[in-house]
């Protein structure tokens, strides 16, 4: 995770997401694990399992407006880079540090940068239903069930 001043000099293989748009480490794994599972059975419905976990991630079934709720502008200053690479041919995680101009954050500190307001609001998450669970498991409910009919 990056904060203050970052900056990606150029393209880098990952879901380049709004820090503020995520409220668990979970959430981000699960979006990613549907990815990869819909990239093995050629059943994804994005050009690129990058552009696919952010697609997952938005309870939207729009991809347009899943790429505007969870993209980046120039102007953004928290940004979660979320890597996924195959076994063996090599982490570029490191590479990539080297390539953004900011802070590095450990993950613990992500939901110091979540906006819950528009978590509940993107996700539709009620009051009762927050009296009986955390947001990060509506949220994560809401991911896990999105496609499912």
């Amino acid at each position: 995770m990056c904060s203050k001043s970052t900056e990606v000099k150029w393209m880098i293989e990952s879901s380049t997401v709004l820090a503020t748009m995520i409220c668990s480490c979970f959430s981000v794994v699960v979006a990613a694990n549907k990815a990869i599972h819909s990239s093995l059975h050629e059943k994804m419905k994005t050009r690129g399992i990058h552009t696919e976990v952010i697609y997952n991630l938005s309870p939207s079934h729009n991809i347009s407006e899943s790429l505007k709720n969870f993209g980046i502008q120039d102007t953004d200053t928290n940004l979660l880079l979320i890597c996924i690479y195959e076994k063996g041919v090599g982490n570029k995680v490191e590479s990539y540090v080297n390539e953004v101009d900011g802070t590095q954050c450990q993950m613990e500190e992500l939901q110091s940068f979540t906006d819950v307001n528009a978590l509940k609001q993107l996700y539709k998450v009620t009051e009762e239903e927050l009296k009986i669970g955390a947001l990060s498991d509506a949220i994560v409910c809401r991911i896990a069930t999105k496609d499912a009919s």
